[in-house]
């Protein structure tokens, strides 16, 4: 099974790619919310041929869950729109797997 791991940000979007590579996506406040259309257009490059995401589900304040649903809401539809499905795993979750 082929999975990438996704720990969406609007400022630096980490992503794990099934062949366990890593990188970030980063964007300059100043673009705005053109931030996004990068953001889907790295992950619509890389998702083909993946069999599931995992997305980091995290809720830290109002502020940043407005934010950080901007960036979930544009990934989900385009991870949609792809036909790959998708987990949201709570960050506590997470970071005892992780350990």
């Amino acid at each position: 099974m082929r999975i990438m791991g996704l720990d969406l940000s609007l400022s630096a979007t980490g992503v794990c790619l099934p062949d366990g590579s890593v990188m970030t996506i980063k964007c300059k406040p100043e673009w705005g919310d053109t931030r996004l259309t990068l953001i889907r257009d790295v992950i619509r490059r890389h998702c083909s041929g993946v069999d599931l995401v995992v997305i980091e589900d995290k809720v830290h304040s109002s502020y940043s869950a407005a934010v950080l649903g901007m960036v979930q809401g544009t990934v989900r539809t385009e991870l949609m729109d792809q036909g790959v499905p998708y987990a949201l795993v709570p960050a506590k979750t997470l970071k005892k797997f992780a350990t």
